[in-house]
């Protein structure tokens, strides 16, 4: 069965999932720091790590981690072997502090907000920022979705799991008491779906995205060698820290044009790297195509479908030990950076009554 039908996705295919809990393997003592607004935050790291496994019945599994609602592992069957296609620590410790948002859920708002400010009925409000983000907010503050411990809730049938935060008023700073639910499940053989569901009891604004870097030759090689296409005609420049101008450009002309599948070792020489927010051309389908991956080496090839506005791709420029600079490439469907503090760009805002809604799809496939 097609993965997309009449623009929407059907939940088929036979999968199948099981839960296992991972010890840290170093014992730390137990803490517990304070943020800004008040909240204890629970960075335990002797805590178990709760993992569902979800499985398709051609050998496609994904590993869904309780911190973070993260991604923990994609492991593609090709031929007689099985290629592991996202980065992952070794040891499941490392998510509670980990500096790159390996796999995560981002939020509140995925992307930056600018010093961390913004607007919102007639209001002004201050976010939690970060230092080594020029005091920008980047994906929620220090403290955001990717350290929050989520409640993993199986379907009573095994075909989808969902990962349940609550997220309270003024947490990071975000106004209004936020319950939040991040689907996975598996469309049948390779087909990853994640749901994005939000309703909060006041207005506020969010954007959901998911971190994972992806390395389709299933090595800790970089990826030189992948080819790229965005399907978008227009981007969204910044400025020297990141933060949009407010300006929606063509590609056209530019290096950034990835209309046409590219080689990114040219685009690693050229640029170092990549991390930019392509605006996704539009169509008629509820879900729209926005980027296509492919590994030459292993036959891997990922489409990525989405209902947002955006996506972002970045090129792991900055991974360091355990990892690799380029080791992997984040493809990260949202909405534009910045947008509360910019007229021109898609609302972020979610009122209070108003249920959020978006979806993403990471479908993979094997080439000859």
């Amino acid at each position: 069965m097609s993965v997309i039908s009449g623009g929407f996705y059907e939940k088929s295919g036979a999968c199948n999932a099981c839960c296992k809990r991972l010890q840290f393997s170093r014992q730390q003592p137990a803490q517990a720091t304070l943020d800004r607004v008040g909240e204890m935050l629970d960075v335990r790291t002797q805590a178990m790590t709760t993992l569902v496994t979800l499985t398709s019945a051609s050998g496609f599994e994904v590993d869904i981690a309780d911190i973070g609602a993260s991604i923990a592992r994609i492991s593609v069957p090709v031929q007689d072997e099985v290629r592991d296609v996202v980065l992952a620590y070794e040891d499941a410790e490392y998510y509670a502090s980990d500096p790159f948002y390996l796999g995560a859920t981002l939020g509140r708002y995925a992307n930056r907000i600018r010093c961390g400010r913004f607007r919102l009925n007639g209001g002004s409000y201050q976010l939690a920022t970060q230092v080594e983000h020029a005091g920008h907010t980047l994906h929620g503050g220090p403290s955001g979705f990717s350290r929050r411990r989520f409640q993993l809730d199986r379907s009573p049938d095994g075909r989808q799991v969902t990962c349940r935060y609550i997220s309270k008023h003024g947490e990071q700073g975000f106004p209004g008491r936020l319950d939040v639910a991040v689907e996975y499940w598996i469309v049948g053989d390779s087909a990853l779906v994640i749901d994005y569901k939000a309703t909060a009891d006041r207005a506020t604004i969010l954007n959901l995205s998911n971190h994972s870097y992806f390395n389709l030759d299933g090595n800790r090689q970089t990826i030189a060698d992948h080819e790229l296409t965005v399907y978008a005609s227009r981007y969204t420049p910044v400025d020297d820290e990141m933060i949009p101008t407010g300006d929606i450009v063509s590609v056209a002309g530019s290096p950034l044009d990835f209309r046409n599948a590219i080689r990114l070792a040219d685009v690693l020489e050229r640029d170092g790297g990549i991390d930019t927010n392509f605006v996704i051309d539009t169509g008629d389908d509820y879900i729209r195509h926005a980027a296509r991956l492919a590994s030459p080496a292993s036959g891997i090839c990922l489409d990525v479908h989405t209902t947002q506005p955006g996506i972002q791709v970045f090129t792991g420029n900055n991974l360091e030990s355990p990892f690799r600079q380029y080791g992997g490439i984040c493809l990260e469907t949202q909405n534009f950076p910045d947008a509360p503090n910019q007229a021109a760009f898609p609302s972020a805002t979610l009122l209070a009554g108003e249920t959020y809604r978006q979806r993403s799809v990471y479908a993979f496939s094997v080439e000859p």
